[in-house]
């Protein structure tokens, strides 16, 4: 039995939820609040690298220069990361979180974890390791054939 249509249909609907809440903005809690998922993944490679050129942080986010450009501006107007020149080179510059950027993460990642939770605990162990093997293997396949 093949069931293409109906796993492209499940994903169809994830996607349309993924953006629904991408457009709206993400209200986390009241003193939590995003733009975009795209902030979210900078934040949380911030939060990962601690203090990262810009450049560096361009390469691993992988995001278009003009929206990488519009989410610094927008995080740093918000006070959510700083960016501060190189003594040496003028040229370059890095950005790391401001407390308050660390602090917008910790809540995003409070909240990542119960929602998981909360989802996981209506599943046995062997459901959730069906999920972990099935996202990887569909991760394994994409990252094979998009880099051939």
């Amino acid at each position: 039995m093949n069931h293409n249509l109906s796993i492209l249909k499940m994903v169809e609907i994830l996607v349309k939820k993924f953006i629904e809440h991408d457009k709206a903005g993400i209200q986390l809690e009241k003193s939590a609040y995003f733009n975009s998922f795209s902030e979210l993944i900078l934040l949380n490679e911030l939060d990962r690298a601690q203090r990262t050129s810009t450049q560096d942080l361009l390469k691993v986010i992988e995001l278009d220069r003009g929206i990488f450009d519009t989410l610094i501006k927008n995080l740093l107007a918000r006070k959510l990361i700083y960016k501060e020149k190189d003594e040496v080179d003028k040229r370059k510059a890095y950005i790391g979180l401001t407390d308050q950027g660390k602090e917008q993460v910790l809540i995003f990642k409070r909240i990542e974890e119960d929602s998981m939770q909360f989802v996981m605990n209506d599943m046995s162990i062997n459901e959730q390791k069906a999920i972990l093997k099935f996202l990887s293997r569909i991760n394994q396949l994409t990252v094979d054939k998009y880099e051939e």
